[in-house]
C-alpha cells in the first residue's frame, strides 16, 4: 500500500486543464477529455498525486458550470473534497502528537464526497441532465481518486503519528471512528463504568415511547448528500385517546437540493392513522433509546464535515447522529430507528 510521500505538492495543471476538458467534452471526444483532465498528475496513492488530480477536477467543473453544461453543486462537492485532503496531509504533517486517526478521518470524508459526487454525476445523466460523454470523462477521473484515498488511508504513515494504547489513561486525540480513536480514557479496560474496554463512551438508556410528538429529518450540515428514494422528514402525534397518526415524506429526486439554503421540492408526501399493532411497534422502538450524553475527546480541537445530519425528537428532548454533538446517537442506534419508520411509511 501507498503511504505519505511528504507535504510538496506538485503544480496542477488547473485552468489549462480545464479548458481543454470543455472544449473536447462539448466536441463529444470524451477519451481525449479524459486525458487532459488528469494531464501533468501521476496516477499513484500520494497526497501531492490526489491533491493535484482533485484540483484539474475541480477547475474543469468549475469552468464547465460557468458555461452552463454542469450543475453549480458538483464542484461545490470537489472543494468540498479538496479541502478534506489539504487538511489530511496539513494534519499529517503537523507537529502534535496522535496525528494519524486525524488524518485518515479526513481522507475518509474526501472520499465520501466523491462516491456522492459519482452518484449524483450518474444520476443527472440518467435524467438526460448530463451528456454521457461529459459524465464519462469525470468519473474516469472521480473512480481512481477514490481508490487512490483508501489505498492512501490504509497505508497511511505520518512523521508524529505514534501508537495509542486504551486503558493507559491518556485518551487518544482522534475523530470518532477513525482508526485508534478513544473517546474516553478512564485508565482501565473494563465495561460498564461509563467508558468501555474500547475506549468509547457508553450510552445510557432512555425510554421515550410516551410520546405526545415525535420528530425525523434529514439536515444538512456543510455540504449536502440528499437521500434520494429513501425517507426525508416523519412527524409522528399522539391524541388524547392514544391513536398514533404519521405524517412523513419521501425524497423523490433531488431538485432544489442543490441550492444554498438547501430547499429540496421534490417530495412525495403522505399520512395515515398507525393501526394498534403498529403504533406498538413504534412505542417498542423508542424503549429505550441508546444515547451518548457526553462529547467524544477530541471534539474541541477536530472539525468535522458531515453532509448529512439525521435528527430526532421527542417532545423536548432532541439528539442527532452528528459525532460531536451530546445527545449523540451512533450510528447502529440510528439504523435500528430507521429500519422501524421504513417499514411504516413503505
Amino acid at each position: 500500500m501507498s503511504t505519505h510521500a511528504g507535504s510538496v505538492r506538485l503544480g496542477c495543471p488547473r485552468v489549462a486543464g480545464a479548458i481543454v476538458l470543455v472544449a473536447l467534452v462539448v466536441a463529444g471526444t470524451a477519451d481525449t477529455a479524459r486525458a487532459a483532465i488528469a494531464e501533468g498528475c501521476p496516477a499513484v496513492a500520494t497526497f501531492p498525486a490526489i491533491e493535484c488530480r482533485a484540483a484539474a477536477l475541480g477547475q474543469a467543473m468549475q469552468i464547465a458550470a460557468e458555461l452552463g453544461v454542469l450543475d453549480r453543486r458538483s464542484p461545490f462537492i470537489v472543494s468540498t473534497a479538496e479541502i478534506a485532503i489539504l487538511d489530511a496531509s496539513d494534519v499529517c504533517n503537523s507537529t502534535a502528537k496522535r496525528t494519524r486517526p486525524r488524518a485518515t478521518a479526513r481522507l475518509a470524508r474526501a472520499a465520501e464526497s466523491f462516491d456522492h459526487l459519482r452518484r449524483r454525476l450518474t444520476a443527472a445523466s440518467n435524467r438526460g441532465h448530463l451528456d454521457a460523454a461529459n459524465r464519462d470523462a469525470y468519473l474516469a477521473v472521480i473512480g481512481p481518486l477514490v481508490d487512490d484515498l483508501h489505498a492512501l488511508r490504509a497505508g497511511l504513515v505520518c512523521p508524529t503519528s505514534t501508537e495509542n494504547v486504551c486503558g493507559d489513561g491518556v485518551p487518544q486525540l482522534g475523530f470518532s471512528g477513525g482508526p485508534g480513536e478513544e473517546e474516553c480514557d478512564d485508565g482501565n479496560t473494563r465495561d460498564g463504568d461509563g467508558c468501555s474496554a474500547q475506549c468509547l463512551i457508553e450510552p445510557s438508556p432512555h425510554d421515550l415511547p410516551g410520546f405526545t410528538a415525535f420528530a425525523f429529518s434529514r439536515q444538512s450540515a456543510f455540504g449536502f448528500c440528499p437521500p434520494t428514494g429513501r425517507l426525508f422528514d416523519l412527524e409522528a402525534t399522539t391524541d388524547t385517546a392514544g391513536a398514533v397518526t404519521l405524517q412523513w415524506s419521501i425524497l423523490r429526486d433531488d431538485a432544489g437540493c442543490a441550492d444554498i439554503p438547501f430547499q429540496c421540492i421534490d417530495l412525495d408526501r403522505a399520512s395515515r392513522v398507525l393501526t394498534s399493532a403498529e403504533a406498538a411497534e413504534l412505542r417498542a422502538a423508542f424503549q429505550p433509546v441508546r444515547v451518548v450524553a457526553t462529547l467524544p475527546n477530541g471534539c474541541s480541537s477536530i472539525a468535522f464535515d458531515p453532509c448529512l445530519v439525521n435528527a430526532f425528537a421527542w417532545d423536548d428532548f432532541r439528539a442527532n447522529d452528528f459525532l460531536c454533538h451530546a445527545p449523540l446517537l451512533r450510528a447502529e442506534e440510528v439504523a435500528r430507528i430507521l429500519g422501524v419508520l421504513d417499514t411504516l411509511t413503505h
